[in-house]
């Protein structure tokens, strides 16, 4: 994908397509423009400076795509595409890099839409719409995922196939968005699935990729998230490597058992500690608002919401209208706050429920650093 002013363009040997932001969307009426390749006669370019908006005509159609001050390279790469596609030069193919990339959209805690796109060696292959989710997983095969701000497209299709009494399908899963962040490369806050592969497809030709998904991502230092009926585990940075490698073992997290915690493991500490302002932006936290409800075992609240502010989020004692996550820890029976963050998300506001186990990998805590002899 090639970044534009308020949208995205992709290039290939029969089209031009522009998926346009929300904000554009909604001054326009139209999400997405396709172009047919053979309707361009030629190319206008007023290339942006770093202080004007550019724009690139193509011409036949009349087409206007805007580029914004400092986007100058970005136009270019499109001008190149277009050359390319009508040389006859296809997009390279990127051998093994196989997935299919969806979007979801919400009605309140219920899944409105689903639209996917299956790729090949990263190259589009089949497409659906409106797809339901009983039909989702024979559609996904055994094929990773990816999804645009993916924790809160699998968090939406949890919430959904759980409400359907429906059986959650187990998905190994990369996000688009940190992927692009993690470049350098710009990327809206949301996007469709064809905007969310080519994102992906994009950068791993920059990167000269051959190899499978799973792989792309532990090469770019993040691990991958999984979808269960547990929870939505989510993507996480890996400098190390070496969740990476604990992952091609088992996908699945390791579970800790619950037990009874003594009352100041739940005790709300009186300070609560500032957002780190320089903590890494492409981190799951960063940005959030999040409050804590129920028992963490051997971890004291104090802790948790330090390291929790260390990573970039605010961190809250109770659920407001500002809470975006809201962790839940062991307890025998539902807290306060889960019923109050239940009652808010059905009035639409958008929360997510971690479990401990969640938060404390997201974290980078150890247990086991924590449980000290007492002597």
């Amino acid at each position: 994908m090639i970044p534009a002013h308020g949208a995205q363009l992709s290039v290939t040997a029969t089209s031009i397509r522009i998926d346009r932001s929300a904000l554009l969307t909604a001054l326009t009426g139209q999400d997405s423009v396709e172009v047919p390749l053979a309707q361009v006669t030629g190319v206008r370019c007023t290339p942006p400076s770093l202080l004007d908006v550019g724009v690139v005509t193509l011409e036949g159609p009349g087409t206007e795509v805007a580029f914004a001050p400092g986007q100058a390279q970005a136009a270019e790469d499109f001008l190149a595409a277009i050359e390319a596609a009508q040389r006859g030069e296809a997009p390279a193919a990127v051998a093994g890099l196989d997935f299919v990339a969806l979007a979801v959209e919400t009605d309140g805690d219920t899944v409105s839409r689903v639209d996917v796109v299956k790729l090949v060696d990263g190259v589009e292959v089949e497409a659906a719409t409106g797809l339901d989710l009983g039909a989702l997983p024979g559609f996904l095969g055994d094929l990773p995922v990816v999804a645009h701000n993916a924790q809160f497209h699998m968090m939406a299709l949890r919430r959904a196939y759980l409400a359907a009494g429906l059986e959650v399908p187990v998905l190994p899963y990369v996000c688009s968005l940190v992927l692009a962040r993690g470049a350098g490369v710009e990327a809206e806050f949301f996007a469709d699935a064809r905007t969310a592969a080519g994102l992906v497809v994009d950068l791993a030709r920059k990167k000269n990729h051959r190899g499978s998904l799973a792989e792309f991502q532990h090469a770019s230092g993040y691990t991958l998230g999984t979808l269960s009926a547990e929870h939505a585990y989510p993507v996480l940075r890996d400098r190390s490597g070496a969740r990476s490698i604990m992952q091609q073992r088992t996908e699945e997290p390791p579970k800790k058992a619950p037990r009874r915690a003594p009352w100041q493991s739940v005790a709300t500490p009186d300070v609560i500690p500032d957002a780190n302002p320089d903590a890494d932006p492409t981190g799951p936290l960063f940005g959030q608002h999040v409050t804590l409800t129920g028992d963490f075992e051997p971890f004291d609240k104090g802790r948790l919401w330090s390291a929790i502010a260390d990573l970039g989020a605010d961190v809250g004692k109770n659920v407001t209208k500002k809470t975006t996550i809201l962790v839940a820890g062991t307890w025998a029976t539902k807290t306060s706050k889960e019923k109050r963050a239940e009652e808010l998300i059905a009035k639409g506001q958008d929360i997510q429920i971690w479990t401990g186990d969640q938060l404390i990998a997201v974290l980078g805590l150890d247990a086991a650093d924590d449980e000290q002899p007492p002597f």
